[in-house]
């Protein structure tokens, strides 16, 4: 499963643990994603990474997926 939008540090980032938690792979691609506070932002990145939750930048995931990328 592969989690973009707003707001990482609620509806995305609950939505990528919940995901984690009933055995799927879960990515977040962070910066296709946007936080509503910082500190808010910083308590969810420790939850997702508790979780297993994978947090990569979209340059990156488009290369794991051999996705074509627009020039």
């Amino acid at each position: 499963m592969v989690c973009v939008g707003l707001a990482y540090d609620y509806c995305v980032g609950s939505t990528a643990c919940d995901a984690a938690k009933h055995g799927f792979v879960t990515t977040i691609v962070q910066d296709a994603t946007k936080s509503v506070a910082d500190s808010t932002a910083e308590a969810m990145t420790k939850r997702l990474e508790e979780a297993g939750v994978h947090l990569v930048l979209s340059d990156k995931f488009l290369m794991q997926k051999k996705l074509p990328m627009k020039e």
